[in-house]
């Protein structure tokens, strides 16, 4: 942050409200998440009381306390809320700041681009080494500086989305398919800004060239905006001033991409698994069971005042054989008949 220019670059009025807006939200979010989590801590890992909001953290039939795996499991999530997310929401507002900051060298230097004339010596002395700056100094601060917290970030939000997938298919709760769209999309959220400061770095070249064009193609102008640009555009493994995060470009046209695989993934593979899930998997579901219609004809066929059948199994009806009347010895044989029901079997 004090490489980018923190408390001595001035930015815009707007995007200082921005921030103090983002800042303010972000603290109450904090505020609330450190609040959950000691209640989790305080309530149920030290003080074993059952939440009768939580199913996983209520006393079971048997018991008269919480079990230590619930406490345990109390504890952590508990930690989780009241220190790992604070220090995610202190990350993403300093991603903020740092966008911000990018941003407005960005906007700098295309301004020293635009009023300076490129074969004067101002243009040397004052375009050149901002440039350079922006290049050797902003964007590699920037990127180091947050691209690995930024990917560890995406991989457990992800890693989150499976497991509530797998929640879901077990239980079937709609609160879990929505924990599996937001978590999807919030890693884009995240990088919503930076991603932002590495478009406006693309604007660069923009200028370049219409700098290009106000000059009428002029020969020397031409050669001093080419050695820019090619500069440029050999930067990153070509890929040019931009926001690297695993060797891959962060921008906006980047995230739309992203934001339609994701899309596209959710939108046929969870109602294709759905589908093909079997019913019985269903929690509360028994595919084998008798249905209420199935039930009332067995209870009507096997119900008769002079006859009862309560030993009379499904298995013994379907394995049931009867002997010819006729065949005796040697020769008889074995006929598989259809039971009647009356006054006895036939």
């Amino acid at each position: 942050m004090k490489t980018l220019g923190v408390g001595s670059t001035k930015i815009s009025v707007k995007a200082d409200q921005r921030l103090r807006r983002w800042h303010v939200a972000l603290l109450f979010e904090s505020a609330s998440c450190v609040l959950t989590g000691l209640y989790f801590i305080v309530n149920i890992g030290l003080l074993c009381n059952e939440d009768p909001n939580a199913p996983g953290f209520q006393i079971h039939a048997g018991e008269a306390a919480l079990t230590a795996h619930q406490r345990v499991l109390g504890l952590m999530i508990g930690l989780q809320f009241a220190y790992a997310q604070p220090l995610m929401i202190a990350f993403w507002l300093s991603l903020k700041q740092a966008s911000v900051l990018v941003s407005d060298q960005v906007i700098e230097v295309r301004k020293l681009i635009f009023k300076t004339s490129a074969t004067s010596a101002e243009w040397d002395a004052q375009v050149v080494p901002e440039l350079l700056k922006l290049i050797e100094v902003t964007l590699p601060a920037l990127s180091p500086g947050w691209a690995d917290g930024l990917l560890v970030l995406w991989s457990c939000m992800w890693v989150f989305v499976l497991g509530a997938f797998a929640i879901f298919l077990e239980t079937g709760g709609a609160l879990f398919l929505f924990f599996i769209v937001w978590f999807a999309c919030f890693p884009l959220l995240l990088a919503a800004d930076v991603a932002g400061a590495s478009s406006d770095c693309d604007t660069l070249k923009t200028t370049l060239n219409d700098k290009r064009a106000a000059s009428k193609y002029d020969v020397d102008v031409d050669a001093k905006l080419t050695a820019m640009e090619t500069h440029l555009a050999y930067l990153n493994s070509c890929a040019g001033l931009s926001f690297i995060v695993a060797g891959k470009v962060v921008d906006r046209t980047s995230l739309k991409t992203i934001f339609v695989q994701v899309f596209g993934l959710l939108s046929t593979e969870v109602p294709l698994i759905l589908t093909l899930k079997p019913k019985a998997f269903v929690a509360g579901s028994d595919a084998c069971a008798a249905m209420a219609a199935e039930i009332a004809i067995a209870r009507a066929t096997f119900t008769n005042a002079s006859c009862s059948y309560t030993n009379v199994t499904v298995g013994s009806l379907l394995a049931l054989k009867t002997d010819d009347a006729a065949g005796t010895g040697p020769g008889r044989q074995t006929s598989r008949r259809t039971p009647r029901f009356g006054n006895g079997w036939t």
